[in-house]
Order: structure tokens, then C-alpha cells, then sequence
């Protein structure tokens, strides 16, 4: 008997081991060169929760779930975020101050600024504060929703450190503070600017970006995702090419040949000059045509 239990405490030390090599292995695969596998999959389950009536026929209903609640809680995505938080609180105010996560009341000339937004954007990522919105509007329907996406999440999350508390932050817990920081700068990122007389202005206080680096499945065109939200993500250049001179009208905050971390790092730095020289100016089209890149 007792060579059976020696045999058990064994097996369970094996699964609760510790390799720093295989974490830096799983780590690596997950995320992808250039963090393409994340950006990738984040952007699925961002997809998947714009998609209300679901994107597989009703045989295959369970797959309408696959990437919210099967593939995104690997990559720190608290299931029926997107779909009721993004949905219903970013896309209803479009950064405006009712939204949980705006930094339109924040000076993002300055770098501190960012370290303030970043409770803000944790608490929205954790689904804390859609949760005390929805439940201060008595929207019932879209709280029980959301809290069924963080029981869910969180009821993993207490299994997984009770079974083994390493095991469960580093390769649980940091994918979602791995998440939350990366998303948290690419949404602060994607609002920075604002008409100030206008400050609803979706043209100017939603970023695009033409030949960028990094356009996975056309966020790119963010303008056209918050304009347009239920256009095919393959349909975001025909879509901006048929509005341009909207986006001229205002003097959209346009940028060409460029991407997300590199804008976000000439924001933190104050790199205007840089900034400058991928601003596309559209209020004084060149000869050449529309939308030139500067020189």
C-alpha cells in the first residue's frame, strides 16, 4: 500500500513540476514571431464577438463559440468580453467619457497619462467596470452574460492555483496580464487623437493606418471598424476607398507605412517629427492624387 502512495505523491510532483525551458518553448509558439500568433488570434475573438447571429450554420452552432471560449482564455480573453463589453459599452460611446476605458480625459501628450489609463483598461479587461455599468444602467440581460464569461474564467483560473499556484500564473495568469498590457496600448493607441471641437468624431479619434506593417485581417482601418462595424473585415479598403472624402472633410487622423508599436512608441516619446512623416495631411490632396504620403 505504501508503495502505491509513494508512487502517487511522485506522480503528482511530476504534474506539478516546473521546466523554465518548457515555458519559455510554450510562451514562445503561443505568441509567434513578432507576437503574430497573438495579434492573430486576438483579433478572431474580436471578430467573433462583432458577430451576434454567429458565423457557422445552425448544425454547427457550437463553433460560433470556438474562439471566445475555447481559444482566447489561452490568450488572456475573459469569455463574452468582446462580445458585451466591446460591443456594448466601446462600440455604444466610441471612446466618449462614458466609455469604461476612454482616455479622451487623459493628456496623451505625456507618458504618465498611459500609467493612469491602465487600471482603467484592466479593470475594463478583468470585466469589472462593464460589469458595475451595465448593472448601474439594470441592463440584467448583458450583466448575467458577462458574469457567466468571468465565472467561467475565473472559476479555471481558482482550480488551476489550488491544483498547483505556479503552474497557474506563469502559464495562466501571465496570459492575461500579457493581454491586458498589449491591448491596453494598442486601445490607447487607437484613440489617442480627438477633434477638439468634435471630440465624437470617429474619422478623427479612430486611427488608420494605409501599408501598414502589421494589418492583420484590415484592423487597420479602425475608422471603418467603429463606422462600419458590420462591414467584412475583407470589405475595409472598397469601404474607405467609397468614403475618402469624408475622411478629407475632417482631416482624418490617417497614417501610411507605419504600425501599431512603432506609433505607440513615437507617442511615448513625444516623436512628433516622426509621427509627422507618416501623417497622410488629406484636407490639401496632393497633385498626384488622393492621399499621397508626404514627403
Amino acid at each position: 500500500m505504501w508503495r502505491y502512495a509513494n508512487f502517487g505523491r511522485r506522480l503528482s510532483s511530476q504534474a506539478k513540476g516546473f521546466e523554465f525551458s518548457t515555458l519559455v518553448i510554450y510562451h514562445t509558439l503561443r505568441g509567434g514571431p513578432r507576437f503574430r500568433h497573438f495579434g492573430h488570434i486576438h483579433t478572431l475573438v474580436h471578430k467573433e464577438g462583432h458577430s451576434h447571429t454567429g458565423i457557422f450554420r445552425k448544425s454547427f452552432w457550437p463553433m460560433n463559440y470556438l474562439c471566445e471560449w475555447w481559444i482566447g482564455p489561452f490568450y488572456g480573453v475573459v469569455p463574452n468580453s468582446y462580445s458585451i463589453a466591446h460591443m456594448k459599452i466601446h462600440h455604444r460611446w466610441h471612446n466618449d467619457v462614458d466609455d469604461v476605458h476612454t482616455n479622451l480625459d487623459l493628456d496623451r501628450t505625456k507618458l504618465s497619462s498611459f500609467f493612469i489609463y491602465t487600471p482603467r483598461f484592466s479593470l475594463y479587461w478583468m470585466g469589472i467596470s462593464p460589469v458595475a455599468l451595465l448593472a448601474k444602467r439594470k441592463e440584467w440581460v448583458l450583466v448575467r452574460q458577462m458574469l457567466e464569461g468571468m465565472l467561467a474564467y475565473y472559476g479555471v483560473t481558482l482550480l488551476l492555483f489550488l491544483w498547483s499556484p505556479t503552474f497557474c500564473i506563469v502559464y495562466w495568469v501571465f496570459c492575461h496580464l500579457e493581454g491586458m498590457l498589449l491591448l491596453c496600448a494598442i486601445s490607447y493607441l487607437w484613440h489617442a487623437f480627438v477633434e477638439e471641437s468634435d471630440p465624437g468624431n470617429q474619422y478623427v479619434n479612430s486611427v488608420t493606418i494605409l501599408d501598414g506593417h502589421d494589418n492583420t485581417f484590415n484592423e487597420d482601418y479602425h475608422v471603418v471598424h467603429h463606422h462600419s462595424p458590420s462591414t467584412h473585415w475583407s470589405d475595409a479598403p472598397a469601404h474607405f476607398e467609397a468614403h475618402k472624402e469624408e475622411y478629407a472633410a475632417v482631416n482624418a487622423t490617417i497614417f501610411r507605412d507605419t504600425e501599431e508599436g512603432m506609433l505607440i512608441q513615437m507617442l511615448f516619446e513625444n516623436d512628433w517629427d516622426g509621427m509627422a512623416r507618416h501623417f497622410v495631411p488629406t484636407s490639401a490632396p496632393s497633385e498626384e492624387g488622393f492621399l499621397q504620403f508626404p514627403a
